[in-house]
This record gives structure tokens, C-alpha cells and sequence, in this order.
């Protein structure tokens, strides 16, 4: 029953021997707070063993009739109530504000290393999903539980050595059978503790699809469809069953956990029985004075508490551990994606020979197939290229690659001669401005979510209102009951919603207002109705003067407008020219181009 594999065994004591680095952590969040909470602690903690002696002293003066040894004693036991009753007190009024700022350290760790990570080859892993979610979970409740118990842990290791001592003098071998009754409880925490490290990790993917499940039926995003197509019992049903096979997987656990731990703990109070039968022989016989007999009855039902209190919490510390410890791996991540911030190579202003991207081939983290094959070509200083094709030719990838949000798996992509590896990562990106198929909708006010393109420039309203009109969105804008100071998204207090239109105007405002030297629109009409999106391209021109501009869309007359046009197939360029010259060439292109003219003129 109490087997333990080695394996097993190995990787339970190694998170007991992670609580260092998980207690660096958390002291350097509060450190005066922590201080002060350890040394309370303490001073609770050695309190309790110290009332046994007062007790002693007390029955022995009494007994002697030393009536002013039994007063002083009886105010020491006054002077040690109120002591404890202060400490918990002190102990009550820095807690929360310790715990406070434990769980704002820790979520600013989360979030700092999130942002840290600069390449998207991560989040492409469900694994580092599962990784980020009990990462989460530890910053709420289980780093603050953990850091509270070892601290418990601690104090009650004071303790029993302070009660062993005691403990010695009625019987050298007291102490020694007292720990031992222990021992099989202990390997009942142990055991139950390494089955708990599988049975605990197996849970975030769990937990993370009950999220989901959750998510989709409280939030906005699929609430149309969710009513629509009558999607609630669907969900709901998901959630539950799910649920149930978490619940049963854990309970099954936990009924183990309970047997064994039963069966074994109750060794322990059954021994410090028998000592206590000792005890009571030997005073009976009259080796043992009536002080001391106080002194040791107090100290065995003591120290088998005390015992069984340090035992369930290192339980409890192992399981919070075990949660801390997703956390200690989110942090220790290391990007996929090697990064030069401060020391590589600065873009030049202005763009010489522009853009080159040499012989890449490109495939997504976890899959074979390549979603780009030894392609090349150049934009130049200035130049508009259009990408065209199928959806899944790679031209959404290409863009990924060219911010640098994943590096080449073969080839290179070069700014001006030089490989955007060896850039400075900060300083390539302020030069590159997009608006993505998938664009953000920022909930923050109208003004903020064009100006976060420009950190330096946010309260440069002139050029919030430039690039408001530049894309479209001054007339969204002055809807708005407060304009550009208009909270957006109905998820806060007095907060507009958008239609998907207007906050793709908003995009494509914040695209503008970085002003960089190169643009990147990846379907940044799709959302526009075809007045919007005449109003945008009649400005085309002037909006991609001097940047070098690499559009991606499926509506040809967009796409004709660029200076030249790429169509990729399958990963790979299968034709390139101007609008006119791919019409002449009747290949893909033109029948693109032809099928959807078709619709126009029916």
C-alpha cells in the first residue's frame, strides 16, 4: 500500500526542495511585511509551550504554599495571554496587507515574463496554455496559501524541538518513541503527496476547456450564436460532463488519501496513550512530583498535536507547491526565439534598399507541413507590394515573420542589408507599422486605443485626431457622447460598443499614428463597408507616400492599386507583377480577378 516509486518519490521531495526559491520570491514582495510576520510567528509558536512550564511552576508553588511564587507565576500566565491575544492581533492587521501585496509582486512577475516573450512560437503550444493558466491560478490564492503554511511549518519545527527537550526528561526514549509513532503518517502524507504531483498536474487541461466553456456562454464574443443557434444546453452539458470526469478523477484521489491517512494517523495519539499511561504509573507511584506531572501530561497531548498540525501542513505546503511550482516554470520559460534588446543594430532613417526577404521557408511549432517554401522577394524603399492568394498560401505568416514575431525556419529576412536577427528587437518594431486580420479591440477610451501605436506621443492629440481621419474614424469618434474621451467596449462603466466596422477604422487609425517607415495591412478593409473602404483607398496613395507598404487582400481592387502584386500558392510565389502584366500572363491571378469581377457585373 505504502510502495513509492523512485521516480516518483524523486520528483515529490524535489518540490519541498523548490519552497526556497518560492520563499525568495514571495519576501521579496513585502519584504518588511514578511519580517514582521515571521517573528510573530515565532513568538505565537513558543508561547504555547512556554504556558506548560507557567503551569508547573504554578502547581509546585501551590503545593509548596509559596503564595508570592504562585501570584508571580499567576501574572506571567496573565502577561502570556495577553501577549498571544496582542500577537494575533499584530498578526491580523499586517496579514492582509502582506498578502495584498504578495498577490500584486506575483501577478507582476506573470505579466512582465508574458511580455517578455517577444516571439509567438510559445503561444502557439497548448502546452505553455496549460503552463500560463496554473501560473494564474498560483498568483490568486495558492502562492498565499503556500507562503502562510511554510511559515506554520516552521513555527511548529520550533515547537516540537522545544517540546522533545521537555519530553527527554521524563524518559530518554519518551521523545524518541513519540517521533516514531509518527513516522507511518508521515509516509501516508507521502505517499498521498506523490500521487497528489500527477493528479493536480493532470487537472489544468481540465480546468482551462472549463473555462472556455464558461467564457463562452458569459461573455459577448459568441453570444449571438450561442442564442441563435440555441448553443446553452450544448455548452452547459459540456461543462458538466467534463466536470464530472475532473470530479471523479480527483474524488477517486481524494477517498484514497482519506483511508490511508486514517489508518495511519490514529498510531500516533495511540502511542501518546501509552505515554501517557506511563506517566500517570510513575506519579502514582510517587516518582514523578505533581508540577512535573502537569509538565509532562501538557507536553505529550502538545507535542502529538503539534505533530499532527506540522504533518497536515506539509501536506498543504506540498500541494501549494506543486501550484507555486507552474508558476516557478512560467517564469523560467525561455523564449523559443533569441532576442538582441539594447545591442543589435539600429534600422536606418531613412530605408535605403528597403526590404528582402531571401529563401524562407516557415513551419508552425508542433506541425510538418510548410506553410511557406523558399520564397523570395523585395519591396523597395517606397514600393507597394500586395500579397494574393488562397486563404492558407501564407501570407498572414509572411507578415508574422517580417515583425519578427517568429523567426524563419530556413532563409533570412533582411531591412536594408541586414537580417532582422541582428537588429535591436525594439527599435525594428517601432520602425514597422500594422493592422492585422485579427486587430485588437482595446477597451480603453477612444483616444488611447490610437495612441498606444505611439507611447511617446499619447497626449499629442492633434495627431490622434491626424490619424483618426486618416482612417476613418473621426466620424465614429464624433458619435461618441464624450468623443475621443469615450471609454470603449461595454465591459466597463459607460463604455460604447462598436460595430466590427468601426473598430476596424480604429485599426487602421492606430496603424497610422505610429508613422513608421514600414506599413503592413493584412485585410484592412474587410470590415468596411464599401463607402469606408472607398474613402480609405482614395487616400491610399497618400497614406503609403515614402513607407514601404506590403497589403494583404482579397478584394482585387484593393489589391490593383498596389505597385506590384505577389500571389503565393500552396507556400510558394507562384506569380509576380503589375496588375496589368498578371491580367496579360491569364494565369491565377487573372482567374481570381475575372471570378470575382463576375460578381459585379451580374
Amino acid at each position: 500500500m505504502l510502495k513509492i516509486n523512485r521516480e516518483q518519490l524523486k520528483s515529490f521531495l524535489g518540490e519541498y526542495g523548490r519552497i526556497v526559491p518560492s520563499m525568495r520570491l514571495f519576501i521579496a514582495a513585502a519584504p518588511g511585511h514578511t519580517a514582521v510576520e515571521i517573528v510573530l510567528d515565532l513568538l505565537m509558536a513558543t508561547l504555547e509551550p512556554l504556558s506548560v512550564w507557567f503551569m508547573k511552576f504554578l502547581v509546585d508553588a501551590v503545593i509548596a504554599q509559596q503564595v508570592e511564587m504562585a501570584i508571580l507565576v499567576a501574572l506571567l500566565l496573565v502577561i502570556y495571554r495577553l501577549s498571544s491575544y496582542l500577537s494575533s492581533w499584530a498578526y491580523e492587521i499586517v496579514t492582509p496587507g502582506q498578502i495584498d501585496r504578495l498577490q500584486f509582486a506575483l501577478q507582476m512577475r506573470l505579466m512582465e515574463k508574458a511580455v517578455s516573450i517577444q516571439d509567438l512560437t510559445l503561444f502557439e503550444s497548448s502546452k505553455f496554455y496549460d503552463q500560463l493558466q496554473t501560473a494564474r491560478q498560483a498568483t490568486d490564492t495558492w502562492a498565499q496559501r503556500l507562503f502562510m503554511a511554510t511559515k506554520n511549518m516552521l513555527a511548529y519545527i520550533v515547537v516540537v524541538v522545544l517540546l522533545f527537550g521537555t519530553l527527554s526528561q521524563l524518559h530518554p526514549l519518551a521523545a524518541v518513541v513519540v517521533f516514531l509513532a509518527t513516522i507511518p503518517s508521515y509516509l501516508a502524507y507521502l505517499r498521498t503527496g506523490v500521487e497528489s504531483t500527477t493528479v493536480f498536474r493532470s487537472q489544468a487541461p481540465y480546468q482551462r476547456k472549463l473555462d472556455y466553456y464558461a467564457q463562452v456562454l458569459t461573455t459577448q464574443d459568441a453570444a449571438k450564436e450561442v442564442r441563435l443557434f440555441g448553443l446553452g444546453g450544448f455548452f452547459i452539458d459540456s461543462y458538466r460532463e467534463l466536470f464530472q470526469q475532473s470530479y471523479k478523477l480527483v474524488q477517486s484521489f481524494r477517498r484514497r488519501q482519506a483511508r490511508i491517512v486514517t489508518l495511519l494517523t490514529l498510531i500516533s495519539p495511540a502511542t501518546a496513550g501509552a505515554v501517557l499511561i506511563y506517566t500517570v504509573w510513575r506519579a502514582a507511584l510517587g516518582e514523578i512530583e505533581p508540577g512535573n506531572l502537569v509538565l509532562y501530561v501538557g507536553v505529550i497531548f502538545l507535542v502529538q498535536q503539534t505533530f499532527y498540525r506540522l504533518l497536515q501542513t506539509a501536506g498543504t505546503v506540498h500541494t501549494c507547491q506543486l501550484h507555486v511550482s507552474h508558476l516557478l516554470d512560467f517564469l523560467d520559460l525561455e523564449p523559443q526565439m533569441p532576442v538582441s534588446e539594447g545591442v543589435g543594430k539600429r534600422v536606418p532613417k531613412p530605408l535605403r534598399k528597403g526590404i528582402e526577404v531571401r529563401n524562407v521557408s516557415f513551419t508552425y511549432p508542433g506541425t510538418e507541413r510548410k506553410v511557406l517554401e523558399n520564397v523570395s522577394f523585395r519591396v523597395g524603399q517606397g514600393e507597394s507590394v500586395a500579397l494574393v492568394g488562397h486563404n492558407g498560401a501564407g501570407k498572414t505568416t509572411l507578415v508574422k515573420l517580417l515583425c519578427r514575431l517568429y523567426d524563419p525556419a530556413q532563409g533570412a529576412i533582411l531591412l536594408d542589408g541586414t537580417d532582422l536577427r541582428e537588429h535591436d528587437l525594439g527599435n525594428l518594431r517601432e520602425n514597422i507599422t500594422a493592422i492585422f486580420q485579427d486587430y485588437a479591440r482595446f477597451h480603453l477610451t477612444a483616444a488611447q486605443n490610437i495612441s498606444i501605436a505611439n507611447l511617446a506621443r499619447m497626449d499629442d492629440r492633434s495627431a490622434i485626431v491626424q490619424a483618426a481621419e486618416q482612417g476613418g474614424a473621426d466620424e465614429v469618434i464624433a458619435r461618441l457622447p464624450k468623443g475621443y474621451d469615450n471609454q470603449l467596449g461595454r465591459e466597463f462603466e459607460e463604455g460604447a460598443e462598436l460595430s466590427i466596422g468601426e473598430w476596424q477604422k480604429l485599426a487602421l487609425a492606430r496603424a497610422f499614428f505610429r508613422d513608421a517607415q514600414i506599413l503592413i495591412l493584412d485585410e484592412p478593409t474587410a470590415a468596411l463597408d464599401v463607402q469606408a473602404e472607398y474613402e480609405v483607398y482614395q487616400k491610399f496613395r497618400e497614406l503609403t507616400q515614402g513607407r514601404s507598404t506590403i497589403l494583404i487582400s482579397h478584394r482585387f481592387s484593393t489589391v490593383r492599386m498596389a505597385d506590384r502584386i505577389i500571389v503565393l500558392e500552396d507556400g510558394a510565389i507562384a506569380e509576380e507583377g503589375s496588375h496589368a502584366e498578371l491580367m496579360a500572363q491569364g494565369g491565377t491571378y487573372a482567374d481570381l480577378y475575372s471570378k470575382q469581377a463576375s460578381w459585379y457585373r451580374e
